[in-house]
């Protein structure tokens, strides 16, 4: 079932993909890095009446390496998803955007994954809808 949420979540990921950066709207059963991925994070009020506004977290998964290499590629997915987050229409970067990286497990192999904090608005009839 497709709520106002969900409908945010894959927005974001289709939105993303179609700026040529990959993503998918839920965690990938089976993926090799690199690849970013749009979890829920949870919605807040938004500053206009009857507006709500949902936080993603996009997850980038860096492709592994030494642990410099890696860190520079991790911060280079980040960094082309700050930018792509700046063009897109109904979505905003959240205050406290980037997460810490930390070690990800990826078919038994560690990487590095940081997380992206992006908001959605969502409207009071997008709520309502289904």
């Amino acid at each position: 079932m497709t709520n106002a949420i969900t409908a945010a979540q894959k927005g974001l990921a289709d939105a993303l993909t179609a700026a040529k950066l990959k993503t998918y709207s839920e965690l990938p059963e089976k993926a090799s890095p690199p690849f970013r991925y749009v979890l829920n994070g949870g919605v807040t009020f938004g500053t206009q009446v009857g507006s709500w506004r949902v936080v993603l977290r996009v997850v980038c998964v860096a492709r592994p390496g030494t642990n410099a290499v890696t860190l520079d590629r991790l911060m280079d997915m980040v960094v082309e998803l700050l930018d792509a987050v700046g063009g897109l229409d109904g979505y905003e970067l959240a205050a406290d955007t980037v997460d810490e990286p930390a070690e990800y497990a990826v078919n038994g192999q560690l990487t590095l994954a940081a997380a992206v904090n992006v908001l959605a608005r969502v409207s009071r009839a997008q709520m309502k809808e289904r």
